[in-house]
C-alpha cells in the first residue's frame, strides 16, 4: 500500500510504503523510483560531516554503484531542487539501478533517484530472505531556493523534527505570548549538530557545521541565562589554543564549541 500526505501549512509531500513481505530466496531486490527530471541538475547527498557530488566528490575507488545517504539527497541545478529524505531507508541509487555495474569514476547518468528498501543479494551473514510486515517513508520537498544549505535545514527538520509541549493554560493569563529563547545561534548557515550538558560545569558543548559554503563568525546570545564565556574546544571539550581557536566556521567546517553561563 502506498499512501500520499500533502501538508497545508507548508511545502511538503510525504510517502508512506507499507508491504507485506513473503518469504522468497531467490535474488530479489525492492526499488523504489523516483524519477525526477531536473535539467542540467546534478545529485548531491548528505554524509557523515558534509556533502559531496555523487560520483564525484569521493574517495577514488569507492562505491558509486549505491550510496548511503545520511539526511538527503537532492537533484538540483542553479535556480531549483527537488530534496528528498528517508527516516528509515539509507541506500540509494542514482541516475539508473546500477546493481553490479562496478565502473570506476562513473557518475549520475540523469537526475533519477532510487531507494534500495531491501535485497538478499548479500550472500554472508544474512538471511536468505527478507519477510513479514514493513513500513518505511519519504519526505520530500521543491524549492527554488537551490542551495545546500536550504536541503540540509529541511532534512534535518523532518528526521529530527522539533520537540514540543502543550501547557494548558493558567489562572489569570492575560492572552499574551512570551517566546524565549534558551540559546539563539545567531547565524543562518550554521547546523547544530549536537548539544550536551557538561558535566559538574555550568556549561554546554555545542557541536557545529558550516552548511551554507561561507566563512561566519559564530555569536551566541540567551534569553535565559547570562552568557559568561565562549571557546573553541575539541571533541572530549578540553581547551583549543592557536589559529584553531577562533569563533569562526569555514566553509564546510565542523568545530565543538563550549558555552559558560
Amino acid at each position: 500500500m502506498v499512501e500520499f500526505r500533502i501538508y497545508n501549512v507548508e511545502k511538503k509531500i510525504e510517502v508512506l510504503y507499507r508491504l507485506r513481505k513473503k518469504s522468497v530466496i531467490n535474488p530479489e531486490a525492492v526499488y523504489v523510483s523516483f524519477p525526477y527530471q531536473i535539467e542540467n541538475g546534478k545529485i548531491f547527498l548528505d554524509v557523515p560531516g558534509g556533502n559531496i557530488e555523487a560520483g564525484v566528490d569521493q574517495i577514488k575507488g569507492s562505491s558509486n554503484d549505491w550510496y548511503t545517504v545520511q539526511n538527503f539527497a537532492t537533484a538540483r541545478n542553479s535556480h531549483s531542487q527537488v530534496v528528498m529524505c528517508s527516516q528509515e531507508i539509507p541506500l540509494m541509487q542514482f541516475g539508473a539501478i546500477n546493481t553490479g555495474r562496478y565502473q570506476a569514476g562513473a557518475v549520475s547518468q540523469s537526475t533519477n533517484m532510487y531507494s534500495w528498501p531491501m535485497n538478499n543479494y548479500w550472500v554472508t551473514n544474512f538471511n536468505a530472505d527478507q519477510v513479514g510486515e514493513m513500513q518505511w517513508s519519504y519526505f520530500i520537498n521543491s524549492s527554488e531556493d537551490s542551495s545546500l544549505e536550504y536541503a540540509t535545514k529541511f532534512a534535518w527538520s523532518n528526521r529530527i523534527p522539533f520537540l514540543t509541549r502543550v501547557l494548558p493554560a493558567g489562572e489569570g493569563n492575560d492572552g499574551t505570548n512570551q517566546v524565549k529563547n534558551i540559546l539563539r545561534i545567531n547565524s543562518g548557515n550554521v547546523l547544530l549538530v549536537n548539544m550536551t550538558p557538561v558535566e559538574n560545569e555550568k556549561a554546554v558543548m555545542l557541536q557545529l557545521r558550516e552548511i551554507g559554503g561561507k566563512m561566519v563568525d559564530l555569536s551566541f546570545s540567551s534569553d535565559i541565562v547570562n552568557i559568561k564565556k565562549v571557546e573553541v574546544c575539541d571533541v572530549v571539550g578540553e581547551t583549543v589554543k592557536g589559529e584553531q581557536a577562533a569563533l569562526k566556521l569555514k566553509p564546510w567546517e565542523s568545530k565543538f564549541i563550549k558555552i559558560y553561563w
